[in-house]
């Protein structure tokens, strides 16, 4: 019924499941002298799902548009933002098959948002050392 009160005249709203595309990030972190790497390593981890969160990840935290490309430049300047963070030495995206739990090809530098899709966090593998 909300929909139907803001929709214009004449324009038909369809709404159905989304469609749900799994991304995994791998990233090699160096982290500051005397930090513990197992809270830091929990920390990015924790930002890199929210930065993929469909409704309030994306580049300015209000989601993802649909098109849009994640990539590992993106993915970078979150890690660099967490605390205890020295530097980020490598990052891959990887397409994840959500039905059986793995990755999909090679680490690449970006990833598209299928059109009607939405990102979906699937297994972040953080190394930190």
């Amino acid at each position: 019924a909300a929909i139907e009160e803001r929709r214009t005249v004449g324009v038909a709203v369809e709404l159905g499941t989304p469609y749900y595309q799994g991304v995994s990030i791998a990233a090699l972190v160096r982290t500051l002298p005397g930090r513990p790497a197992e809270a830091v390593r929990q920390r990015i981890s924790e930002a890199l799902t929210e930065l993929v969160h469909p409704l309030v990840g994306g580049p300015d935290g209000t989601g993802w548009e649909f098109g849009q490309d994640l990539t590992v430049g993106a993915v970078s300047q979150v890690i660099e933002s967490v605390d205890g963070v020295l530097a980020v030495d490598e990052v891959q995206l990887f397409e994840f098959d959500l039905r059986n739990r793995k990755r999909v090809g090679e680490g690449r530098e970006s990833v598209r948002l299928e059109e009607n899709a939405l990102f979906l966090a699937a297994e972040h593998r953080v190394v930190v050392r």
